[in-house]
Order: C-alpha cells, then sequence, then structure tokens
C-alpha cells in the first residue's frame, strides 16, 4: 500500500509541477521549429503550409533571434533537417495531437513524458531504497533545473529520458531473472528510444559490465539488440544523408566538454556520493548497469563534444543512474541511524551512577 501512496504522491506532484512550468513558462527551442515542421507533414500537412505556420510562430521566439537562427528560420530547408530524420518518433506522436492543439503538442507530449519519468524513476528507485526513500528521490531528479526545463521544452529529450529510464529498468529486470518477457520490453523501449535521441549505445555500455561481471548470456542479449539498434540508426542517417554538425578543433573540443561535464555532474547532482554508493553495491547486477550507464558518458562527449550541451545530454541522463546511487546512500543512512539509536538506547540502559560492585539492573523485555 506505502508503494502506491508514496507513487501516487510523486506523480501528483510532478503532474502540477509540469503543468504550471508548461503554462506560464515554456522553453521555445531552436530544435523545436524543426519538429514542428516534422510534426505537420506527419499529420498530413503540405510542407510548404507547415513550413509557413512554423515560420510565423517562431519567427518572435528569443531563440530564433541569433543569426544563425535566423538563416535557418529563412531558408526553405531548415539546418539540420536531414539529421533529424532518425528522431522521427516525437514528432509523429506529436502528430497525432496536432488536430486539437497544433504546436502545443510538442509540449503536451515533454509534458506526459516528464509525469512518465517521475513514475519510471521512482518504480527505479524502489530496487534500492523504501518506497519514501525512492519518492524522495525521485523527486530530487525531478526538481533538477534541468529536468524541469527539458520538461517544458518543445524537444525530443524528455521522451528520451522517460524511454532511458524504462530501457535500463527493463535491462535490470533481465539482468536478474533472465526473463523473455523482461528482455522483449528492452527490445521495444530501446527501439523507441534509439528513434527519439539515437543513443542506442548508451545501453551497450550499460549492459558492458554485465560480461565483466559474468553475467554472460544476460549481458550479450542485451548488448546484442543495443548495437543492432545502433546499426540501424546509422544506417538510416546514411540513407538519409544526414550531416552531422562539424566540430573544430576536436581534442580541444572534447577535452573542454568533459571538464564542463564534471563540474557540471559535481555543482548540479552531486555526483560523487552517488558514485560511491555505487561502488559499495558493485556486485548488483541492477549496479553495474548503472556503472556502465555513467561510463557512456565518454562515448557521448565524443559523439557530441559541445560543452554548451552538456547539461542536456550528459547531466539530464546521468541522473538516472546517480539517483540509483542517491537512493542506496539515503537507505544506508537511515539505516545506520536506526542502528545508532539502537546501540544508544543500550548504552543508557546498561549505564548509571551506580557502582559497579552493586547489583546489576534488570535489562528491559525488549533486549531479552
Amino acid at each position: 500500500m506505502r508503494v502506491i501512496v508514496f507513487g501516487a504522491i510523486v506523480v501528483l506532484f510532478t503532474s502540477v509541477l509540469g503543468w504550471y512550468n508548461m503554462r506560464d513558462k515554456p522553453a521555445w527551442a531552436f530544435d523545436g521549429y524543426v519538429y514542428g515542421i516534422r510534426a505537420q507533414v506527419d499529420a498530413g500537412v503540405p510542407y510548404a503550409i507547415a513550413l509557413h505556420d512554423a515560420r510565423e510562430i517562431y519567427r518572435t521566439k528569443p531563440a530564433m533571434q541569433p543569426a544563425k537562427a535566423r538563416a535557418s528560420l529563412n531558408s526553405e530547408t531548415p539546418l539540420w533537417w536531414n539529421l533529424f530524420a532518425v528522431r522521427a518518433l516525437y514528432p509523429a506522436v506529436a502528430s497525432l495531437l496536432w488536430r486539437f492543439a497544433g504546436f502545443q503538442s510538442l509540449f503536451y507530449l515533454s509534458l506526459g513524458a516528464y509525469v512518465a519519468a517521475a513514475a519510471l524513476l521512482y518504480t527505479l528507485f524502489l530496487r534500492f531504497s523504501t518506497p519514501a526513500v525512492a519518492a524522495v528521490v525521485a523527486l530530487f531528479c525531478i526538481l533538477n533545473p534541468e529536468t524541469q526545463l527539458i520538461g517544458r521544452s518543445d524537444l525530443t529529450d524528455m521522451p528520451a529520458f522517460a524511454l532511458l529510464a524504462g530501457a535500463l529498468l527493463a535491462a535490470m529486470r533481465y539482468a536478474e531473472r533472465g526473463r523473455s518477457i523482461d528482455l522483449a520490453w528492452f527490445a521495444i523501449v530501446a527501439a523507441m528510444l534509439s528513434f527519439t535521441r539515437p543513443v542506442p549505445y548508451d545501453l551497450a555500455c550499460a549492459a558492458l559490465p554485465l560480461l565483466v561481471a559474468g553475467v554472460w548470456r544476460r549481458g550479450i542479449d542485451l548488448i546484442g539488440i543495443s548495437l543492432a539498434l545502433t546499426i540501424a540508426v546509422a544506417f538510416v542517417m546514411h540513407l538519409t544523408r544526414a550531416e552531422v554538425p562539424p566540430v573544430d578543433h576536436f581534442g580541444r573540443a572534447v577535452f573542454v566538454t568533459l571538464w564542463v561535464s564534471l563540474v557540471s555532474l559535481v555543482a548540479h547532482a552531486a555526483a560523487p556520493l552517488a558514485a560511491i554508493a555505487l561502488y559499495a553495491m558493485r556486485r548488483r547486477a541492477d549496479v553495474l548497469i548503472c556503472g556502465g550507464m555513467l561510463a557512456s558518458i565518454v562515448l557521448t562527449i565524443l559523439a557530441d563534444p559541445y560543452p554548451t550541451d552538456v547539461m542536456r545530454v550528459v547531466v539530464l541522463p546521468s541522473l538516472i543512474p546517480l539517483g540509483c546511487g542517491f537512493a542506496i546512500a539515503a537507505q544506508a543512512a537511515l539505516a545506520a541511524g536506526r542502528a545508532y539509536r539502537n546501540s544508544d538506547a543500550i548504552v543508557r540502559e546498561w549505564s548509571g551512577s551506580e557502582s559497579i560492585l552493586a547489583a546489576p539492573r534488570q535489562k528491559s523485555s525488549h533486549l531479552a
């Protein structure tokens, strides 16, 4: 019963907060312009009309005022149009709401993903802690400024965050139980993630420590699916002639992005504490998956060496494994507190001003 009550609190709180954020301070983004056009096209709107309507909406938004954004706004083909072809799921789902909500569909989808992410995080953290602790840590992640920002945006990142949480949960269950249904759910959610944000390599990294720990069969299954999806994403990008943004001075860009990532993880997510807790529980399969997910940061930085993207592509996904570490640490702290109180009670029971030669006291019944 407590699991349901605390879960309901998490979902209700996140729903209210997400609705308030979306209604009062929606975050219109540069990439949202492209998703707005694609969603209309998916809804059956001719491209020329979709382009015109998106221009009218985004023309006055702050994100579209820089020179590069203005050039994309006035172009017949928006910047990175082909690159976003692989991110097909977000605009496709938004297109189902287009008739009723228009451009607001993009925000409604992010709001729904924001609430779903909270529920999934709570379910994940229940693996490591009591319902109360899991709820507190889930709300800690949901209240993170970057999580709130992405949750009120017209970007694909919040649906991807929720799908990543779902994929990691399915992977943990499969690694623990080896049931085919868990592997099937992992494959489905991982495929949805791959065509929301093309990061299936994160899941391959997450499962890699299972091989080191000797969980060969289950680790190979998870890695195989993830690598197959990585190849599928690369193939789609090749077919659509997706252009990857150029990087000037790649080595320097990687170093700067890595440094910004480390500082941001410490400042915004207190990563060292969570990492220590995860290391302490490193023999568990689900904790190994968390460690592999954190290690995938290296690949993310190599694939996207832009310091300005760190909060969105490094810190936000890292909240999932780091949250598991926080749940472990909080539960351990509570257990230590209970142990301390019990030991203190024993000390008080046997302490006093009597001489050691006096007859000993009778112990209380709860110590018998």
